[in-house]
């Protein structure tokens, strides 16, 4: 149940889509694996691995977890979620969102949190500030929708570093309220939108953005080709084949 820069084994289970392995290691870990008070795991409060399992789409390994520790989660950490690394907006990115939320919540919760989603969305999309012809509007919009088609013909139009561009401050707002002062990548990293790192990284894509997200997610999100996540695969890759050091 060692915790490091990318997570806990089990973490990294989930990452790669081991629905076995993910078995194996829970089982043996036991309800610790999937706690996530800060006590237990420093950096990663209120963030379990069904979390993650949630947010990389792993639906069956989600599953798996919580019907094997039913006392997970307790309402108070529902209530915790969404004030913290895990809110609603995580869910905004699904195609299958009732599915996904069908786990936590009941059918009457789901629907509460779909309109607070749409209305958190739409409130966001006009507040934001755009500069003159610059093509954001879209890539955030597409990041919002979970569609990566419009982004992947924008960086082949425009290059790598539209996804560095920033949306400007407002002028009017008061000062420490700039939320919405952000560039693209920043976004999907607040949205886990696994599939826009996952192209980035298969690609070879690294805009000057990237150097500026440092939360947990994104170095998991990126365990196997960023330095900041600990080297964790070409370190065991060593250990096991010395041919590769």
């Amino acid at each position: 149940n060692h915790f490091s820069m990318i997570g806990t084994p089990l973490d990294i289970a989930i990452r790669k889509g081991s629905a076995q392995l993910s078995d194996l290691i829970s089982s043996n870990v036991g309800f610790d694996c999937i706690r996530c008070d800060e006590a237990v795991f420093p950096m990663r409060q209120f963030c379990s691995s069904v979390h993650l399992a949630i947010a990389s789409r792993q639906e069956a390994i989600a599953k798996m977890l919580l019907n094997k520790f039913p006392q997970f989660p307790s309402k108070q950490l529902k209530k915790e979620w969404e004030h913290h690394d895990f809110s609603l907006a995580l869910f905004s990115t699904f195609q299958n969102r009732d599915s996904l939320l069908s786990l936590f919540y009941a059918p009457d919760e789901i629907q509460k949190i779909n309109a607070q989603i749409k209305n958190s969305l739409k409130r966001n999309g006009f507040l934001r500030l755009y500069p003159p012809d610059s093509p954001l509007q879209v890539l955030f919009e597409a990041i919002e929708r979970g569609d990566l088609m419009p982004i992947k013909e924008l960086v082949s139009k425009r290059g790598k570093e539209v996804l560095s561009q920033s949306t400007e401050k407002d002028p009017w707002k008061e000062e420490g309220n700039d939320y919405l002062h952000l560039t693209p990548l920043r976004r999907a990293e607040q949205l886990y939108f696994f599939p826009l790192f996952d192209w980035l990284s298969t690609e070879k894509i690294f805009p000057k953005a990237l150097q500026d997200l440092e939360s947990f997610f994104f170095k998991w999100s990126f365990m196997e080709v960023l330095p900041q996540a600990g080297g964790f695969f070409p370190l065991a890759l060593k250990e096991i084949d010395p041919v590769h050091s």
